[in-house]
């Protein structure tokens, strides 16, 4: 098994709310499950613009509120070697979807980019909502948590197919 075999990045456009949630709490769960040396987790941006800032701080307050530390974090962006990089590159919504399979073009394995809600039909959600927008970054956090618990599943899965 390659050492980046599992790696995991989520996107967003800003990469200051849902994708560090998500990078943290899929850590977190990973820690958990004593996998930490299988699985690496990031995440990153589309929009350049808060490149190198620390996560909003209603995302912060969420996960220490859950008592996830994030301290290291800083903001970056999506890279073209991300397509070697990560088995699984996780979109917040349809708007990055579209524009991350632009970014990355024909460098992508059938199934690696998808949708974060397509790990959860059930949830009702057609993409993570943006809590800049909704104001409401625990709603945010649940729909990731579940998300991020399911991806681990899916992990697990192709982990057991490989070895």
């Amino acid at each position: 098994m390659l050492a980046h075999e599992f790696n995991v990045k989520f996107v967003c456009h800003a990469n200051i709310c849902r994708s560090p949630m998500a990078e943290y709490l899929l850590r977190s769960y990973v820690e958990e499950a004593g996998l930490g040396g299988n699985i690496s987790v990031k995440s990153a941006g589309i929009d350049g613009r808060f490149r190198g800032h620390y996560m909003h701080e209603g995302t912060w307050n969420v996960l220490m509120d859950h008592g996830i530390e994030s301290d290291d974090f800083i903001s970056k962006n999506i890279q073209e070697s991300d397509a070697i990089t990560y088995r699984y590159l996780v979109a917040m919504d349809d708007d990055v979807l579209s524009e991350a399979r632009f970014f990355y073009g024909n460098s992508l394995s059938e199934g690696q980019l998808f949708k974060f809600t397509e790990l959860v039909p059930g949830l009702g959600y057609d993409g993570v909502p943006d809590p800049i927008i909704t104001h409401d970054f625990d709603e945010t956090y649940r729909i990731i948590s579940t998300g991020c618990r399911a991806l681990l599943e899916r992990i697990r899965e192709d982990m057991q197919k490989v070895t």
